[in-house]
């Protein structure tokens, strides 16, 4: 048969043969799967953030707290508003949120994977759920940034040593994340999560945060790490401080060259 000038338009090709097209289920399963922020709570489904009517931004409306007036009860008609009590209300505010659009592609040919003797498709399977979810940790700090950075700036408690001489005190510990807590007042027990980077969750390991010792637990003395080993039930610090512990690499630290990094623990 003669040659034909050009690539067949016909025929059958690998595409036609091998097809996965359960591959975008699988892979989204494996991203919320990897995802800490996900698996720990702190980062929930959200039906009214779905934005399937369209449009650039979400407006999620919500209730203001209320503060109510109380009114002494007297017997007579003077009390209140003319001897009633006068309905207090409620009110409401909104917030806004743009919808982030955001996207990237990867292509392999067949000939490329026969001629490299390789896959690379499946390499690319391979990396891409840790590369998706390092880019929405990266879109989840700014955010967390943009909404707390300012409103809850006086919340924020800073131990750490940016010089030589770091001591105990600059170091995460447990009074620092009392200290922390209860900055919010009233509102410290609705803190259920800490996210920090793996180097502060490998300090934690390695002083046995976990495990400690009730004997110097009297006036003046302080915890003894590694004695008892009091609620110990994993070598893992999977909870600090009562805590849910989220690790993540982008909660980058302030490198000081002239003295001790400045890790963030939000």
């Amino acid at each position: 048969m003669a040659a034909y000038e050009g690539n067949y338009s016909g025929g059958t090709k690998l595409s036609d043969l091998v097809t996965r097209p359960e591959f975008l289920a699988y892979q989204r399963e494996d991203i919320y799967n990897n995802c800490k922020w996900i698996q720990s709570g702190a980062v929930v489904r959200n039906s009214a953030l779905d934005a399937r009517a369209g449009g650039v931004k979400v407006q999620v409306p919500f209730f203001k707290p209320i503060n109510p007036t109380e009114v002494v009860i007297e017997d007579n008609d003077t009390w209140g508003a003319g001897g009633y009590v006068a309905p207090e209300k409620i009110t409401a505010g909104d917030q806004v949120m743009p919808i982030l659009h955001r996207t990237f592609a990867y292509a392999s040919s067949d000939l490329a994977a026969m001629g490299s003797g390789t896959d690379p498709m499946a390499a690319i399977r391979g990396y891409i759920t840790k590369a998706v979810n390092k880019l929405r940790t990266t879109t989840l700090i700014s955010q967390l940034n943009g909404v707390f950075g300012t409103a809850l700036a006086n919340n924020a408690l800073d131990v750490s040593q940016a010089t030589t001489g770091a001591a105990e005190a600059n170091f995460l510990s447990a009074s620092s994340v009392i200290r922390a807590k209860h900055l919010l007042g009233e509102r410290a027990d609705e803190l259920s999560i800490i996210a920090m980077h793996s180097d502060v969750y490998a300090y934690l390991q390695a002083i046995g945060a976990l495990t400690f010792s009730t004997s110097a637990l009297s006036v003046g003395g302080g915890i003894t790490w590694g004695g008892g080993g009091v609620g110990l039930t994993s070598d893992a610090v999977a909870n600090f401080m009562g805590l849910r512990v989220v690790v993540d690499d982008m909660i980058a630290p302030k490198v000081n060259a002239g003295g001790a990094d400045q890790y963030l623990s939000i």
